[in-house]
């Protein structure tokens, strides 16, 4: 998985509150265990990586969120709470554009952060 370096330094600044319990409710709903969890999202960490993430311990990186990204999940929920979770039910779906994962978790790290500077 390629990482969008920008947007992964501006997202360990503007993490929202509350994303571990949001994380441990992506596990939850896909009934899995943490272990389970960190192999279904690519981390070779396991247990410790997945289970620090839900106790907002560490953040989850841009790989992390591609790869829920791809399992149908809503990344600005995730990130903010807001929408859904389940990707597609809140908002347009972006399919068939240049649009991609990297670049909206880059716009919700810049907004947020712009946020903090009104």
């Amino acid at each position: 998985m390629r990482s969008h370096p920008v947007a992964a330094a501006i997202f360990g600044a503007v993490m929202a509150e509350g994303l571990g319990p949001r994380l441990a409710q992506v596990r939850a709903h896909l009934r899995l265990t943490v272990v389970e969890m960190a192999t279904r999202v690519g981390m070779s960490g396991g247990t410790y990586t997945w289970s620090s993430y839900e106790r907002e311990k560490t953040r989850p990186n841009s790989d992390v969120l591609t790869a829920l990204h791809g399992l149908g999940f809503d990344v600005t929920w995730i990130l903010t709470g807001d929408g859904s979770m389940i990707r597609g039910l809140s908002s347009p779906d972006s399919a068939g554009s240049e649009y991609t994962i990297h670049d909206r978790i880059y716009e919700i790290a810049t907004t947020a952060t712009l946020r903090w500077y009104v």
